[in-house]
């Protein structure tokens, strides 16, 4: 989920953003994978980088996403209105 944050008293929802195949038939019980995770897409975002657009390669910024379960990582490149 996006939320605009740059009033802290006014926070307000932007945006709810997911890569992820719901349909794929799979199930996962205390660690144990069964079924086809794989072709869900990416599971259980866990750490996250934010890379300012001086320091991103593309002059826009990125969030970094990696993905615990999926053991996938996802770039997203933000732009703002």
């Amino acid at each position: 989920m996006i939320y605009d944050i740059s009033n802290p008293f006014a926070v307000s929802f932007v945006d709810y953003v997911h890569n992820r195949d719901f349909a794929a038939d799979f199930a996962i019980d205390d660690g144990d994978i069964e079924g086809q995770a794989a072709q869900a897409g990416d599971l259980w975002p866990e750490g996250m980088k934010f890379i300012t657009a001086t320091n991103s390669p593309t002059g826009l910024p990125l969030l970094v996403i990696g993905n615990e379960v999926s053991g996938t990582t996802t770039v997203y490149q933000l732009s703002f209105n």
